[in-house]
This record gives C-alpha cells, sequence and structure tokens, in this order.
C-alpha cells in the first residue's frame, strides 16, 4: 500500500488496485502494491512489471502506465517518461500537461495522447487520439512539430533529423494492441478503432481530392500548350505565304524577260519600280519587244 506522507506534495491517486509494480517516493519507504485512492506524491518513480496501472491527477487528467515501464511523476503537471509507454487524456484548459522523454516533450492541452519511449532505439513517438498535440525535440527546439488527431510523429537520437517526423496516420492494428494492455473497456476501445478509421477515411478522400485536382491541372496547362501552338500556327502561314509569293513573283519576271528581253512585267501588284515610275508601264507597252525581228 502507498504510504501516506504528510510532507509531501500530492501528484494524483491510484484509480484501481494495482500489484506488480514499483513506487519510490522522494522520501519514505519503497512499496509494490496500491488500493484505489492511495495518493501518489510528487516525485514518486514508478516501474511497472507485467500489469499496467491508471492513475489520476486533482486537476482531472488521467494517465494509464503500460507494462515494463518506468515513469517520474515530477510534479501535478509533468511526467518523465524513461522506458515504456503512458496514456495521457485530460479536460481542455489553459494549463499545460507535459510529458518528457530523453529526447522528446510533448505539451497538451487536453484531449487524448499516447508516448512511448524506447530506450535501445533511443526513439520517442506521440500519437494523437483526441485534439492536435505538441512534440518537440528537447535538444533542437526551434521546430516543434504539431500531431493532429490520428497521426503519430517521432523523434530518434540516432535519426540524422533534428526534428520530429511529419506526422503520418497511425495503423489502426498497432493501435488497438497497445491499448487493449492499459486496462481500457471495451466500448472505450471500439472508440477509438472508429476514430482512426474516419481520420483514415477522411485522409484518402483528401487524398482522392488532390490527386484529381492536380490531373485537372495537367489538363488546363496541356489546353494552355495547345492553346498556344495553335496561337503561333498562323505565323508561320503567312512567312510561308510571303515565300509564296515572292518565288511566283520571280518566275513571271522570268518569263518576261524571256518574252520582252531585259524588259520586266508591268504588273503595278508585283514590280516596285513601277510604283516609282507611273508612266513606265505605258513607255514599256510602246516599244518593240527586243526578240522581234525587223
Amino acid at each position: 500500500m502507498a504510504p501516506e506522507l504528510a510532507f509531501a506534495g500530492e501528484c494524483s491517486r491510484f484509480v484501481n488496485d494495482s500489484k506488480q509494480f514499483r513506487g519510490i517516493p522522494p522520501l519514505g519507504l519503497i512499496y509494490k502494491t496500491a488500493t484505489a485512492g492511495d495518493r501518489l506524491d510528487c516525485g514518486t518513480s514508478i516501474t511497472t512489471d507485467h500489469a499496467s496501472m491508471v492513475l489520476k491527477s486533482k486537476s482531472g487528467v488521467e494517465v494509464r502506465i503500460a507494462a515494463q515501464s518506468f515513469v517520474e511523476w515530477e510534479s501535478a503537471e509533468k511526467i518523465k517518461l524513461y522506458r515504456g509507454k503512458i496514456f495521457v487524456r485530460g479536460p481542455v484548459r489553459n494549463q499545460e500537461v507535459v510529458i518528457e522523454t530523453p529526447n522528446a516533450r510533448v505539451q497538451s492541452l487536453g484531449g487524448a495522447l499516447l508516448v512511448e519511449y524506447l530506450p535501445d532505439q533511443q526513439k520517442s513517438s506521440l500519437s494523437s487520439l483526441n485534439r492536435r498535440q505538441l512534440l518537440v525535440n528537447r535538444f533542437n527546439e526551434g521546430f516543434p512539430v504539431q500531431v493532429s488527431t490520428g497521426f503519430f510523429s517521432q523523434v530518434a537520437y540516432r535519426s540524422e533529423r533534428v526534428t520530429p517526423t511529419p506526422p503520418e496516420l497511425i495503423a489502426d492494428e498497432s493501435l488497438l494492441s497497445v491499448v487493449r494492455g492499459l486496462e481500457f473497456q471495451d466500448q472505450e476501445i471500439l472508440a477509438f478503432h472508429e476514430t482512426i478509421l474516419s481520420i483514415a477515411k477522411k485522409s484518402r478522400k483528401s487524398t482522392i481530392q488532390d490527386l484529381e485536382s492536380w490531373r485537372s491541372l495537367e489538363r488546363e496547362r496541356e489546353a494552355g500548350r495547345s492553346l498556344a501552338s495553335a496561337t503561333v500556327t498562323p505565323k508561320f502561314n503567312r512567312a510561308s505565304n510571303s515565300a509564296l509569293e515572292q518565288e511566283n513573283q520571280k518566275v513571271l519576271e522570268d518569263l518576261g524577260r524571256r518574252l520582252w528581253g531585259d524588259y520586266r512585267i508591268t504588273d503595278p501588284g508585283l514590280s516596285k519600280e513601277s510604283d516609282k515610275e507611273p508612266n513606265s508601264e505605258l513607255k514599256k507597252a510602246k516599244r518593240i519587244p527586243a526578240s522581234v525581228g525587223h
């Protein structure tokens, strides 16, 4: 049974009878059992064996500690996780609840979340089950990541990243395997299951909409390229028409030289010299062709 120490500050109380753990208070004796209603003093470290436990603070924050976990309850609003998993659920409020691991810090203003730390991999992870939560690398606090409901993010020492990973969808199977070991009622497990499925469906729908928008944009770009090509085409036609006119003029001029010698065709529309000498057509028409003999 947890010892009642008058000089120690109370952080929380046990919700149910608990066994198979070790409670190490800042002052007092180590204890291995607790009954519902027993207090947990601030500064107490708890190591669980093969069973989980449930505690609740004065402010209404519920904390479930999974088996094979090592936790230090530093204050009523701050918990340190050195190994294992803890589930935290609390009312929406202005006072933050902070969960720290050796390399990460989770800040919550309410909702439900799951925090895990794996010492062998030096990896921290945050899974949000209700409301947006904040994950920060304790050694690079300038780049926090907001994790929305149904998503998770990680921080690892061995990774080259100095910021938490981009949030990803929680796998429903992995979540259920965790919550089943935290003494939840079947209705609560079903509610978590439905929440994750709902988020997954919305995410898939959003992905499909993004894909359709991308395809629509590609179609608009293709139409724009076709329009630009159609706009440029007449310029080539005008150039080819001009070249054809020049070629026809050369043919006519060559024919004129064959018939009239050095005199040119006197068509005002084809001869530039006729523009300079308006009466040249009349003068040339009166001359005798060079090919006609006397």
